[in-house]
C-alpha cells in the first residue's frame, strides 16, 4: 500500500487511473491543507465472506518496514460471497516521514 504524503502524489495516482473514485468529496477533504499534518493510505482488499469485522490494531516497525497490524473479527461471518473492503486510514506524518509504502499483517 502506498503512503501518500501530499495532494500532488494523490492527484497523479487519479490522473493514472491508479485511483479512480466519482465521489469528489473525497478530492474535496485530502487537499493541500489535509496533508500539512495527516499522511493517507488508501486500504483496498477482497475478502471470500462477509460479515467480517476489520479492525487497525497497531501501526509499528518491524525488520525496517512499516506495518499496519490488523484483526478480524469473524464472529458474525455471513455468507460465501466476495466482498470488498476500501478503507482511507488517515495516520499522522511525522509517524510515517521515513517510508513511502505500508504493508498489513492479520493479527490475532
Amino acid at each position: 500500500m502506498i503512503i501518500y504524503k501530499s495532494v500532488n502524489q494523490l492527484e497523479e495516482s487519479f490522473n493514472k487511473k491508479e485511483l479512480s473514485f466519482g465521489n469528489q468529496d473525497i478530492k474535496n477533504k485530502y487537499n493541500q491543507d489535509y496533508f500539512k499534518n495527516k499522511a493517507l493510505v488508501i486500504f483496498y482488499n477482497v475478502d471470500s465472506r462477509s460479515g467480517f469485522e476489520y479492525k487497525f490494531k497497531s501501526l509499528v516497525i518491524d525488520n525496517d518496514k512499516l506495518v499496519l497490524n490488523i484483526t478480524v473479527d469473524e464472529g458474525n461471518e455471513g455468507a460465501t460471497i466476495l466482498s470488498p473492503r476500501l478503507f482511507f486510514i488517515e495516520i499522522n506524518q511525522d509517524l510515517v516521514k521515513d517510508y513511502d509504502k505500508i504493508e498489513y499483517k492479520l493479527v490475532s
